[in-house]
């Protein structure tokens, strides 16, 4: 499936073809997934953040590098791994559960650390999916989310000139923490060289979809 890219918040009514998306390449039966909350490819938050990733990605696009930062076993750098690419699942510890079946390669490493050891410019593609900015959520008058900054700005350096920053996240109402609001998000990454690739529709209405009281965005950004 080819789609533009997506810059906004998901809606309810996105459900029924993200999950024919999913569908359509077999991604539950290729790529089995469970956790102590179920399968995600079931699980409707999840099933937004990975589906819209991967379609920023591009699906069925090879030949690139691409690091997955806090991936635990989700399952989105097993998929574009066995399209050719070149693939680092990376988290800070293991995960407790069976990772899916790919050639992706599993680096259990800080990301703070592990990242400056690359080579700058090599990376065509970074993943964010829930991860870092939840997990090193400090602030202060200056930075509504440094692990966020922090993040953005390695990737920035790490990425070739045209590459990727994909992230899909839970977001809140707030401009600090670990659920802050699109926006917020917005203006901490591109604060490190990136621009978004379109502008962000942040609408609210009876469509946007709720995780409990989080909103799920689809960002992708551009060095």
């Amino acid at each position: 499936m080819t789609i533009n890219k997506i810059n906004r918040l998901v809606r309810n009514s996105d459900l029924k073809w993200i999950s024919e998306v999913r569908d359509e390449n077999n991604w539950i039966e290729k790529y089995p997934h469970s956790t102590c909350l179920g399968n995600h490819w079931a699980r409707d938050e999840a099933l937004y953040k990975w589906v819209f990733a991967l379609l920023n990605f591009g699906i069925g696009t090879s030949g690139k590098r691409v690091i997955d930062l806090g991936v635990q076993n989700g399952c989105v750098p097993h998929v574009v791994a066995d399209w050719g690419n070149e693939t680092t699942a990376l988290d800070i510890k293991k995960a407790p559960w069976e990772q899916p079946k790919s050639s992706a390669e599993l680096v259990i490493a800080d990301a703070f650390e592990w990242l400056p050891k690359l080579e700058d410019e090599s990376v065509d593609v970074f993943f964010d999916i829930c991860a870092v900015h939840c997990f090193e959520p400090s602030h202060d008058e200056n930075c509504g989310n440094h692990g966020l900054l922090r993040i953005s700005e390695l990737a920035y350096q790490k990425l070739k000139p045209g590459g990727k920053f994909i992230i899909t996240s839970d977001v809140g109402d707030s401009t600090e923490g670990s659920y802050i609001k699109a926006e917020s998000f917005i203006e901490i990454v591109e604060r490190a060289g990136f621009k978004i690739t379109s502008e962000f529709d942040g609408t609210i209405d009876g469509d946007t979809f709720y995780n409990g009281d989080l909103k799920v965005a689809s960002m992708d950004f551009v060095k």
